[in-house]
């Protein structure tokens, strides 16, 4: 987060050097010259200004790309204790805790990747009354994920998220939710929207000001086979979110999220049997 920072930080002390040297060039040194030394300076400036702009496009393209080659150690590391469970006998605490530890893992991936603050849960996908819930299975340990206990139940159709990929991960290709603008997408429901005392706003602008989720980008993975993505196979599901807008990437953070939650889904699978109601949490996605 901090070598991100100075990387915006050095690009904007060089271009505000660029621009009062041109104007200072403008104002004293460029009248005086001759109309062949005037034409020699505007091709040269027009030079600098095209590689000044080619060097900012590159850093922010390529910049982000070599963050995520840095993420692999934080991926290996969070499957490291998966893959030591099924050395022992699977139990649901051991199951929360070392998804717990892949949650940190993959909160610190997608901070690092996006600079902006990160956290990522697992819900379990259940039914009670007839009806289908999702659960907080475990999430990584930060302090702003501590809420109060409470009664609120998240079930699929009062979440926008959650019933987007149910009832779309038969169609070919399967599913997932992506949103970098939350306060914007007009009919979003979440049952969160309860704890945080929150209703989104008919205008936008009112909505984006009043919005109370901590959240407004999530991207939500099933968890599943990633070669049979249908509601059958569907235990659960992997939630990224961050507070600012604009977070994420579609083309490089949803083909490894889908990667976890198809590491994650025989865990998921075998300790599910064992599963009583752990408790449902509201904070986050």
């Amino acid at each position: 987060m901090i070598r991100i920072l100075k990387d915006y930080l050095y690009g904007f002390v060089g271009l505000t050097a660029s621009i009062i040297t041109i104007i200072l060039f403008t104002n004293n040194l460029y009248p005086a010259l001759s109309a062949d030394g005037r034409v020699a300076v505007l091709f040269i400036g027009g030079l600098f200004i095209w590689f000044f702009f080619e060097n900012v496009y590159l850093k922010i393209r390529w910049g982000r790309e070599r963050r995520y080659a840095q993420t692999l150690v934080y991926i290996a590391d969070g499957f490291s204790e998966i893959h030591n469970l099924y050395r022992k006998n699977i139990t649901v605490d051991n199951a929360v805790g070392a998804l717990t530890h892949l949650c940190d893992n993959l909160a610190q991936t997608f901070t690092l990747i996006t600079g902006t603050k990160c956290r990522a849960s697992v819900k379990i996908l259940t039914r009670e009354d007839n009806a289908l819930k999702a659960i907080t299975f475990c999430r990584n340990r930060d302090p702003i994920n501590n809420p109060k206990n409470n009664t609120i139940k998240h079930w699929l159709d009062k979440n926008t998220d959650f019933l987007e990929v149910f009832d779309k991960i038969d169609a070919p290709g399967g599913a997932y939710f992506f949103s970098n603008l939350l306060p914007f997408r007009y009919g979003y429901q979440n049952t969160s929207f309860e704890v945080y005392k929150g209703k989104p706003d008919n205008n936008l602008l009112l909505r984006y000001l009043r919005w109370t989720l901590p959240y407004r980008s999530t991207i939500v993975m099933p968890i599943c086979p990633c070669s049979e993505q249908n509601q059958k196979m569907l235990v659960g599901f992997l939630c990224i979110d961050s507070a600012p807008i604009l977070a994420f990437k579609a083309d490089y953070d949803v083909p490894l999220l889908e990667g976890v939650a198809d590491g994650i889904y025989n865990l998921i699978r075998d300790a599910a049997d064992a599963l009583p109601s752990p408790g449902e949490s509201a904070e986050g996605n």
